[in-house]
């Protein structure tokens, strides 16, 4: 079993461990006490009282002190896991722009295009001096991860793919006719080559904790430099249990009530997230500063026009995923509205 593995195995049993001292002790000790005070109720009442005081310390003491595992986590991060995320975090903040998919990318006729997460798109990205670049993955059908958003961009001999297909066949494909498809080894090679550089993760469909998992094992010395998205809280303690520090909570598959101030209180105290993403239909100035109450920077996507962004500005967010790769000129723009 590997460390990643080990680390999920003991978060599970730890948080296993605690829901039985939640229930099936205090239950155990409830049916003690009934045996031993059945003549005396008023006895038999005072000492289930104790119990109860007594059951919610000892929880309350391993939740919240220094204990290593918590409910919701099962995860407690050292000093230095936590400046890591703290200095990612603030170096997000700071740079306020995460690129969408790799960013625009021109054909050789001209037609400028987004989404291709492309082996072309990405040197273009880095090149124009950004930080952070998101991608999307898709899981081909032999479970190995490619970069792309649907199948349909994938081009075989002209023709656009309708279905998943093994990663050797990706890989013989171009995006959009045209660009390099990027598979996670070159992507893995390129961020050794290319220092103080982040992907945020879009893991398609129902398998981001597996995807995440490929990436734990393709490279478990460069997990720092992949920002995991989740889309639920509960994935969270999933991935933190893997190795991944660094995570976003993206909200657009979220129902309405994991949006709601006490899920977002919940989730905050029990995760330190880099940021929180939502949707633009999901932005408000109260939603914005319930995000900023419990620590958290706010993102929102995509958008492209520096005009559209003041105005979520103006609502409380922080920063923005785009296709522009060129964001120093939007940056500037921006300044002004911030």
């Amino acid at each position: 079993m590997n460390k990643p593995e080990k680390a999920a195995t003991f978060a599970l049993t730890s948080s296993y461990g605690i829901s039985l001292l939640k229930s099936d002790v205090l239950s155990f000790l409830f049916a003690l006490t009934n045996h031993f005070t059945k003549d005396n109720i008023k006895k038999r009442v005072a000492i289930e009282a104790a119990v109860v005081v007594i059951g919610a310390l000892v929880v309350a003491v391993l939740v919240f002190s220094n204990f290593p595992f918590g409910i919701g986590t099962g995860v407690k991060f050292s000093d230095e896991d936590r400046a890591e995320i703290e200095y990612v975090r603030e170096a997000l903040a700071a740079e306020g722009h995460i690129v969408h998919a790799a960013g625009f990318i021109t054909k050789a006729d001209g037609e400028t295009v987004n989404y291709t997460s492309s082996v072309e798109a990405l040197n273009n990205c880095y090149a124009n001096g950004n930080m952070f670049c998101e991608l999307d993955f898709l899981k081909t059908t032999d479970g190995k991860l490619v970069c792309a958003h649907s199948w349909k961009q994938f081009y075989d001999n002209g023709e656009a793919l309708t279905e998943a297909v093994s990663l050797e066949k990706a890989l013989s494909c171009k995006i959009e006719g045209e660009f390099t498809p990027l598979e996670l080894s070159t992507l893995v090679d390129f961020l050794r080559g290319h220092e103080n550089f982040y992907i945020v993760t879009d893991i398609k469909k129902d398998y981001n904790v597996e995807g995440a998992k490929l990436i734990a094992e393709a490279a478990p010395d460069m997990m720092d430099r992949f920002i995991i998205q989740v889309y639920h809280e509960q994935e969270a303690g999933e991935m933190e249990a893997m190795g991944f520090k660094n995570i976003i909570f993206t909200l657009y598959r979220t129902e309405e009530e994991e949006r709601t101030p006490e899920a977002i209180e919940y989730a905050a105290k029990h995760h330190d997230f880099i940021a929180w993403t939502a949707k633009k239909s999901f932005i408000s100035k109260e939603f914005a500063e319930e995000i900023k109450k419990n620590g958290g920077i706010l993102f929102t996507h995509t958008i492209n026009d520096p005009e559209e962004m003041k105005q979520y500005i103006a609502e409380g967010v922080d920063g923005f995923y785009s296709d522009v790769a060129s964001w120093d000129e939007v940056k500037k723009e921006l300044e002004n509205g911030k």
